[in-house]
């Protein structure tokens, strides 16, 4: 749901556009599986807010699965304030640097 609903955004008038992308957000953060929700919170990235990417951010950062929350906190850095993105973008790293599996972590490092 949160994909779709991620995807309409982008086809809504400024005045409904936010309260969809909430919905979404809502949507995505209530997803059970970290792979799950972290493939939601990428999806939705480049369609949301300042206010909407720092719920993001924090939903990112709750995710326990070292790979599901650096794909998140990858996918999200490249649409927060300069400030907030190299500082993401490191955390994204450090948590790809522990990943387990050598695979895993291969493929988190060259996103």
């Amino acid at each position: 749901m949160a994909h779709a609903l991620a995807a309409l955004a982008a086809y809504l008038g400024l005045e409904q556009r936010p309260v969809v992308l909430g919905e979404a957000l809502a949507a995505a953060k209530a997803i059970g599986g970290e792979d799950d929700r972290s493939r939601a919170l990428a999806a939705m990235a480049p369609h949301l807010g300042p206010e909407q990417l720092d719920e993001a951010l924090a939903a990112a950062k709750a995710i326990d699965d070292e790979d599901d929350r650096s794909n998140a906190l990858a996918a999200l850095a490249p649409h927060l304030r300069p400030e907030q993105r190299s500082v993401v973008l490191d955390e994204a790293l450090e948590a790809a640097k522990v990943i387990d599996s050598e695979d895993g972590r291969s493929r988190a490092l060259v996103r």
